[in-house]
């Protein structure tokens, strides 16, 4: 994309074409047995963060490299941040959230700091997919996740099997980038 980053098209592709196939492998879910007893989102946040101190160990290293440093969200404003935002709404959207944050931290704090919670957390919620349109069911998918949003983007982004495949709703030519329209299958 234009912000450096994005995917774009090597070739032609046709409406309906799967143009990214992520297998089951590479697909980050937090699968890990001593891990069982938390919500899906809660177990990709200490998975993730378990990657992140396996540094080059882990397999997930290059994906994890890309990842942003920091997450300057709403879930870290203080106050005085907060009125910035103008409406009675959207400051009680934000305090929601800065709440369910501190809410779910004592289910993790055996793993993680509140600091790597709340990083793991901004991630998975700027960077996740749902499973299907399950609200529920949530994976990040190493180098899925560089798809740029653009609001006639609405490609389809669903599980295959045991794969994670992106097929086109609309065509695109060799050098056109691919953006997805965050949302439309109820991720991101």
């Amino acid at each position: 994309g234009k912000g450096g980053r994005g995917l774009v098209a090597n070739q032609d592709i046709a409406v309906g074409e799967v143009y990214l196939r992520i297998p089951k492998e590479i697909q980050f879910n937090g699968d890990e047995d001593d891990l069982d007893h938390l919500t899906p989102q809660q177990r990709i946040c200490v998975s993730l963060t378990r990657h992140i101190k396996k540094g080059a160990d882990s397999k997930f290293n290059k994906w994890i490299q890309t990842l942003p440093k920091q997450f300057n969200t709403i879930t870290a404003w203080d106050d005085d941040d907060l009125t910035q935002l103008g409406t009675d709404l959207r400051i009680m959207m934000a305090t929601k959230l800065q709440h369910e944050l501190l809410r779910d931290y004592p289910a993790v704090e055996d793993y993680l700091t509140y600091d790597e919670w709340s990083y793991a957390n901004c991630t998975l919620r700027t960077r996740g997919f749902t499973v299907n349109g399950n609200i529920e069911e949530w994976l990040l998918l190493p180098y899925g996740d560089m798809f740029n949003h653009h609001i006639d983007g609405s490609d389809s982004f669903e599980l295959d099997g045991d794969d994670f495949i992106f097929s086109a709703d609309r065509p695109y030519k060799a050098g056109d980038e691919v953006t997805l329209k965050y949302n439309a299958n109820g991720g991101w």
